[in-house]
Order: structure tokens, then C-alpha cells, then sequence
């Protein structure tokens, strides 16, 4: 069997589409497919409609409005691949007035995030170090806030 193409992006920038111009914008990883926890799905954070990025098993990619746990077909944009996100190749296709069309400026950008987040330790329930450590902070700048 072939291995499950994955979302491994951090984010991922979607632009070019003619008709589906509501769909453009920065998608961030959203959730795991319930029958595969391998995949992940994307919303979109600053899209002008709710949307939705996700790996379908019938082989395709879709941008939507629901990834309904990512059984949903329902698209404006999508690609024919079996490949990782970041390794799609071939044109993207948008849902026009005149039905599916191939458009070659479409960009479905992954991102990785170059910077390394620090994990958060866990709160100590101890509030007494962190007034120590802002009476430290305010004696090392001069007592200025």
C-alpha cells in the first residue's frame, strides 16, 4: 500500500486562483483526520470565507469551506496527487462559472518555521519565584517599569 501523503507544513500560502480569490490566504494546521491520524488538515486564518485545506482519499488536495474530517469533496480548489503537500506538482484547479479549470498561477506555498518555539514549562503553582523574578528584573533595570 502507499504510504498516506501528509501536511507537514507549518503553514501554508494559497494564492493565484481567479475565482476563488476568497480562498487566498495563510493556513494553519487545524487538526488531525479522524480515519488517519497521519493527516492533517489546515484553516485558513485571514481568508475572506471560512476555509479548509486537506488531503481527500480518493488522491486529491482541496481547498473548501468544510474539510468535514477531511471526507469532504466539497472544493473551489484542488490538485490530482498522491504527493506530500510540499512535493504537489502539476497545476492546481479552481471551480469557475464554467466548471473545473486548470490554472497555473495557482501557489499552494508550504512553509516551514525556521525559528524554534521554546516549550512552556509547566506552571509550578508557586507565584512566589515569579514576583522574585520581576523584583530581579526591576532592581537590574534601575527599578524602571
Amino acid at each position: 500500500p502507499q504510504p498516506t501523503p501528509r501536511g507537514g507544513c507549518d503553514s501554508v500560502a494559497v494564492s493565484g486562483s481567479t475565482s476563488q480569490s476568497s480562498r487566498h490566504g495563510t493556513y494553519l494546521p487545524s487538526g488531525r483526520c479522524e480515519d488517519n491520524e497521519d493527516k492533517v488538515y489546515y484553516k485558513c486564518s485571514d481568508c475572506g470565507s471560512t476555509s479548509y485545506l486537506w488531503y481527500h482519499d480518493a488522491g486529491r488536495w482541496f481547498v473548501g469551506p468544510d474539510a468535514d474530517n477531511c471526507d469532504s469533496s466539497a472544493s473551489g480548489i484542488g490538485s490530482i496527487s498522491n504527493e506530500d503537500l510540499e512535493d504537489v506538482s502539476g497545476d492546481w484547479q479552481e471551480y469557475t462559472s464554467s466548471g473545473w479549470s486548470a490554472n497555473s498561477d495557482i501557489v499552494v506555498q508550504c512553509n516551514f518555521d525556521p525559528t524554534p518555539r521554546p516549550v512552556a514549562s509547566p506552571p509550578t503553582g508557586n507565584d512566589k519565584d515569579a514576583d522574585q523574578d520581576e523584583a530581579a528584573a526591576a532592581a537590574a533595570s534601575g527599578g524602571a517599569c
